[in-house]
Order: structure tokens, then sequence, then C-alpha cells
């Protein structure tokens, strides 16, 4: 798009309606260059060289002036050229007043037209132009030399689209002839915003797309190198064995050296101590503190003492009679009958007994265990000795029993019948009862040892009678006052 300037528009336009206006003679027609580059037009702009005719104009001057010196124009008569020319000079001074009105509405809308699009931004000896086409002066006086024609550069291309809006009231307004050359100059304005507008859309994607994929790289690189770092950080296999196992040495010598400095303290130190010494008082009061865990810890590993019953039937350690610890508990059946019937035929055993506590297992029933929902419940509860207890056998202080709790079952009668109808479906033939004397210690949660005594020992007894006939019964290892007072029909 190119912006013209005031001379060349209306040059441009001079040269158009005189090449339209056929019916007009060759010395009309030589008039409107020098109509277009008259009056004030001419003060304050000098026509480009290539559209000014200098010895046409002179020579229309002179006949204006031949004209307007006869005696016959004066009269009102026409002259002897202009009967050649063939046209009257009514006719000819109509024509001329008629281009002088048409040039001068022509400079009112060019003046409007420019004021709507040339910036208004400009040198403080510049003319402005009002509303009313009337020009008015600011600054410093104007004068031709220093007027420059106003370019497209200047002006700003933000507020372009906005100025469009307001120009088709304004072109209403010019000659039809002109309505469409300014008409198509917006639309070609309109056209080329938003292909810049397009442009920039593109481009501000295009930016988008390669920066993200920038980052993209940046990343995949940083997290390459990451990885390469690691692994150039990181031991080889064999370092890492190596490691290993010598931190599997160094752990095991502490622990070694720990377990082994606490015997050593517990049999030279607290062993000896009287019941109720200081050092005997001290260590119990540590085990329910801070060695509690490692305690229970010591236990766990070393001992059955904690282990509570889940099930009154048989794990996979009896699916056959080789079987063993390493088979799969929950994958494979248990056969406890088949076991049993296999030891009696191939040893010639008579009898087969099977242990359990008096409790069930050394740390009682497992509380809320969905296998024995049917059969009883439990209650974990933690015994204290009595100091009768603890004078004959201190170590009771810090016992398994004592750190980690026993579970009591709510219904004996309900444990020992389901055990003992499950040992003798599978060809067991009687049971022998261990840890009885652990009855006292419990006995100090549930109303004292004999009561507790009374309990167990009368709901054991009636299930061995029911499905161990004969008394095929074994009271074990050591017992208090408490239970022999309560064995009626077992020995």
């Amino acid at each position: 798009m190119v912006l013209i300037t005031q001379d060349t528009f209306y040059q441009e336009n001079a040269k158009r309606m005189a090449e339209a206006s056929d019916f007009m003679q060759q010395e009309v027609r030589n008039l409107f260059p020098t109509v277009a580059n008259t009056g004030a037009i001419a003060h304050h702009h000098t026509p480009p060289a290539a559209t000014w005719d200098a010895p046409a104009d002179a020579a229309v001057a002179a006949k204006e002036a031949e004209i307007s010196s006869s005696q016959d124009y004066q009269r009102g008569d026409r002259p002897d050229w202009a009967e050649q020319r063939g046209t009257g000079s009514s006719k000819s001074a109509a024509f001329v007043a008629k281009a002088k009105a048409l040039r001068e509405e022509r400079q009112k809308h060019a003046q409007l037209l420019k004021q709507k699009v040339v910036s208004s931004g400009g040198s403080s000896t510049s003319a402005g132009v009002s509303r009313d086409g009337s020009e008015q002066q600011s600054g410093a006086q104007q004068g031709p030399a220093t007027q420059k024609p106003v370019l497209l550069s200047t002006l700003d291309l933000r507020t372009l689209p906005q100025e469009m809006k307001k120009l088709p009231k304004e072109i209403q307004k010019l000659p039809k002839e002109l309505q469409k050359d300014f008409t198509h100059l917006v639309e070609d304005s309109k056209v080329v915003v938003e292909e810049s507008n397009q442009v920039l859309r593109l481009a501000a994607a295009e930016a988008a797309a390669e920066a993200e994929a920038r980052l993209e790289q940046a990343r995949s690189d940083a997290e390459v190198q990451f990885k390469k770092a690691i692994k150039k950080a990181s031991p080889s296999p064999r370092q890492q064995f190596i490691l290993i196992r010598w931190a599997q040495k160094v752990a095991g010598a502490l622990v070694g050296v720990a377990t082994a400095a606490f015997l050593m303290f517990y049999q030279w130190v607290v062993e000896p101590a009287p019941p109720h010494s200081l050092r005997v008082k001290a260590f119990a009061a540590l085990t329910q503190g801070v060695l509690r865990g490692a305690m229970l810890t010591f236990f766990a590993s070393a001992s059955d003492f904690t282990r509570r019953l889940t099930s009154v039937e048989a794990n996979a350690k009896f699916s056959r009679l080789d079987a063993g610890p390493e088979e799969d508990w929950e994958a494979v059946p248990a056969d406890f009958r088949r076991v049993v019937l296999s030891i009696k035929q191939n040893y010639n055993v008579r009898y087969v007994y099977c242990w359990h506590g008096l409790p069930a297992y050394w740390g009682g029933v497992m509380p809320d265990t969905p296998t024995l929902a049917g059969v009883t419940g439990s209650t974990l509860v933690y015994p204290k000795p009595t100091s009768s207890i603890a004078e004959v056998e201190p170590s009771l202080l810090w016992s398994p029993a004592v750190l980690a709790g026993v579970g009591i079952a709510d219904n004996p009668y309900g444990l020992y019948s389901a055990m003992h109808a499950y040992l003798a479906s599978s060809a067991v033939d009687g049971v022998k009862v261990d840890c009885q004397a652990g009855v006292g210690l419990v006995g100090s949660v549930l109303g004292g040892g004999p009561a507790a005594a009374r309990q167990f020992q009368a709901a054991l007894e009636d299930s061995i009678a029911l499905h161990f006939p004969g008394n095929h019964a074994i009271n074990c290892m050591c017992h208090s006052s408490e239970n022999f007072y309560r064995f009626s029909r077992t020995a």
C-alpha cells in the first residue's frame, strides 16, 4: 500500500478527468494541469518535475491574459480564435468556472482525507486542517521550501485499523470515482492488517513450538547426563557385592559385640542380684522402657514365647511325612491324618499325642482371628507377677508374657473342644498340656490364680473326657498349687 501526497493526488485526478473529457477542445484540456497546480496548493507544494509542463502552462496563462485584456471579452463578444475553436465564450467561461469549483471541492475533500489518514503529530511548523476544510496555522509561518510530504512510515500502524473505520463517512462526501479509489484503499489496508495479524500469530505459534521443543530437548539431555553421572558414580556389581558383604560383616560384628556385652552384663550383674535389690528393679524398669523393643525382638527371633494360636488345624508343614518349614503353607493343603497314620504304620507306633498349652499356645490366642471367629474370642492381657513369685523367680518381671502380653480365650471349653475334635479326627490319641504354671501369673489380671485355674482346668478335663476317653492326657512341666488342687480327672 502506497500513500500519495496531495499534489500527486490532484495531478493524477486532473489527468484522469482530462482524458475522460472527449468533448473538450485541446486548449481546454491543457487547462487542467495548470488549474491543479495554481491557487493555494501552488504556494505550499512543489509539484513533481515529471508532471509539471511549464511551457504549456505559460502558453495557457498568456492566452488567459489575452482573453481578459481584449475588448471583445470586456464587451462580451467572442474573439476570432474562439470562433475558430467552434465553441462560444459563454461555454468556455462556464467550463472554467465549473473546473474551478470542482478544483475547490476536491481540494476541500482532500484536506479532510489528509486530516484523517496522516498522523497528527509533526513538526511545530506544519499546518493543521480543521474538520470544515479550512487550514489552521500553528507555530512559525510555513514556507513552500520547508514543507515535506507525509509518508506511510510516519503513521502508527497500531491505530491504523481504528482510523480506517472512520473513513467511510468521509469517503461518501467525495465524487464517485474517488470513492471507488479510496474504498479500495481502505479494503487493502484491512487486508494488510489482517494478513499482518495472521503472520504474527503464526510466528508466535512457531516460536512457542520451537521453545517447547528446545525445552524438551534440554530436559532429555539433562536426564541423559544425570543418568550418565549416576552410572559413573555408582559402583560396579562386583564392588557392590564386596561393599554389601563388608557391611554385613561389620553389622554382624557390632551386633555380636553388643549382644555379648549385654549378656555379660546380665549374667554378671543382674542375675546374681537379690530379688528385691536395686539392680533387679532398675533392670526391670529398663525392660519396660528403652530396652522393651530390643527384648521383644530377641524373644521373637530366639524363642516361640511371643507367638499366638491362629487356627486349631495343622498347617502345610504337615501336608506329608517329609514336609518341612520351607513348604508354601498357603498353596499346599494340609493332610494331618495321613501324616499321623504314616507314623503309626511306618514306625509301629501305638499312641500319638499332640502338644498344646493351657492358654492354647505360649502367647495365648491371637485376638480378632477370622479362623477362630466361630470358636472363641480373646483378650490381650499384660500380667504382673506377685511379689512372692518375683521373689522365687525375678526374671518373670521381664518375661515374654509380661512384655508381650498373653491372649486369653473368652471361651476356654469351646477352644479346647475345637482343638481336640480336630486332633481326634486326624487319628491323634491324646494331648500333652504344657505351660500350666503360667495360670498363677495371668491370674493377677483375671481375679487371682485359683479362680483362673479352676476355670481352665475344668474346661480342659471336660474336653479330654469327650474326645479322648480313657484319660489320654498328660499335665506337664512346672505346676503351682493352684493347678494341683484343680486336677480331678487327669494327672
